[in-house]
């Protein structure tokens, strides 16, 4: 995975999907997505392991059988889980460092048909992700009855922050 990202970030991402056009001007379907992300820095880099679902819903602007432009609205529930090497060890060992994230997005985007079955598609997203995390939490300070402060680790899944994304994305579509 040393040549595959773009920018220097390495990521290796697969998606697959299934639609269905109720009409000439909509198409519905749902999207999974599978990712394996190296650490940015070289050495003992740990691997992320990304896998969504989730529904998405296409309008196009124009009825043209060689260019059909969209736009589109997409929402999906996403896991991820770390992996870590240990110094001087080959294999990867699983940390307790897990995320749960619903992500929501937008975006625009053109099937540009080769033939009858077969387009070539570039879109431009736009996603919000809420990230909710399990595994190593910081601490913090919770205020006691009687005035005393008492550091604690909140158990459970907790919100840790959330990812606003721009993602620039080509693929093959077939039609059926």
């Amino acid at each position: 995975t040393e040549n595959v990202g773009v920018f220097g970030y390495r990521r290796v991402p697969f998606s697959l999907g299934m639609a269905f056009a109720p009409s000439e001007q909509w198409l519905v379907g749902v999207r999974i997505d599978l990712a394996f992300e190296p650490d940015r820095d070289p050495g003992d880099a740990p691997l992320t392991v990304r896998g969504a679902i989730g529904p998405f819903a296409q309008l196009f602007f124009l009825r043209d059988r060689h260019v059909r432009p969209f736009a589109i609205v997409r929402a999906n529930i996403g896991r991820s889980h770390a992996f870590a090497r240990n110094q001087g060890e080959s294999v990867l060992d699983e940390t307790d460092v897990v995320t749960f994230y619903p992500t929501v997005g937008v975006g625009l985007g053109s099937h540009v048909f080769l033939n009858d079955q077969v387009s070539f598609d570039a879109m431009l997203m736009l996603d919000y992700r809420w990230n909710f995390a399990r595994g190593p939490a910081p601490t913090i300070e919770v205020e006691g009855p009687e005035g005393d402060s008492n550091t604690v680790r909140p158990e459970g899944w907790q919100l840790r922050n959330g990812t606003l994304a721009t993602a620039l994305t080509f693929g093959f579509s077939h039609w059926f």
